[in-house]
């Protein structure tokens, strides 16, 4: 519906123009004001927030309905009070309320399903999103998660801290210190790779050593991603007059 009814406004329109006559709905607590869209439920709600409480719905509700200060900081402070003192059991049930909405197989299906043909043709959108990662990644945002350890590092050739993604980069990093060989995390290279499940994508080499031009990849392991990725790097290299090393098992015996 949203794609098909871009020019209405998505389902929010579309449910305006073909539900109710043109119109979006108005509180029911009678105070004249519209309800806001619910984009999880696909409806408008019966009521504005705050005017669904018993004395809003007998008809005590003012057109000038607000909520004072001190209103606003006693609802704040039940809910902090609430969640301090039931941290542990409500953990316990958003939990298991996720955990329960996600068993439905088939459900997990159709919307991984609609996610691929969302994003299929929309290459701009994908693209878009990949540079923006690899933005985060090189302000230490995002990256591998633990139990890897991660830390920011003084590079003493470049006189700046870099985010080290991985205890094996720490260590290729400390190896490198050790023997003068200068390298860094921050040399700004993207390479596009062709990913196992057909699309485009970004590829980061770990480090760029200046004194040879040559990029490393850190790994403890590797898969048929890392492959493509270091496939795409090893061309890339070879027509830029650079090369391309990777460091397995042991990240200093390079």
């Amino acid at each position: 519906m949203a794609r098909s009814h871009k020019n209405l406004g998505g389902q929010q329109g579309y449910v305006i123009k073909h539900f109710l006559n043109g119109s979006v709905p108005l509180c029911k607590c009678g105070c004249g004001k519209n309800v806001e869209w619910h984009k999880l439920l696909y409806k408008f709600n019966d009521y504005i927030t705050g005017h669904n409480t018993r004395e809003m719905r007998q008809g005590y509700c003012s057109k000038n309905f607000k909520h004072t200060p001190e209103q606003i900081e006693k609802r704040n402070n039940s809910i902090r009070k609430t969640y301090q003192d039931k941290r542990e059991e409500l953990s316990q049930k958003i939990s298991k309320s996720v955990s329960d909405a996600f068993k439905d197989e088939t459900k997990n299906k159709n919307l991984r399903e609609g996610q691929r043909r969302g994003w299929k043709d929309d290459t701009d959108r994908k693209w878009a999103l990949s540079l923006r990662n690899v933005d985060m990644i090189a302000q230490g945002l995002i990256g591998p998660q633990a139990p890897f350890r991660r830390e920011w590092k003084l590079n003493p050739w470049t006189k700046q801290e870099e985010y080290m993604h991985s205890s094996w980069e720490t260590a290729f990093m400390d190896a490198c210190i050790s023997r003068s060989y200068p390298v860094t995390k921050n040399h700004g290279i993207v390479i596009p790779y062709t990913h196992p499940d057909g699309t485009t994508r970004n590829y980061i080499p770990d480090f760029y050593a200046t004194e040879d031009r040559t990029l490393y990849e850190v790994k403890g392991r590797h898969d048929e991603v890392d492959d493509a990725k270091w496939a795409a790097a090893t061309e890339w290299c070879k027509s830029h007059g650079m090369s391309f090393q990777c460091a397995f098992s042991d990240p200093t015996d390079v």
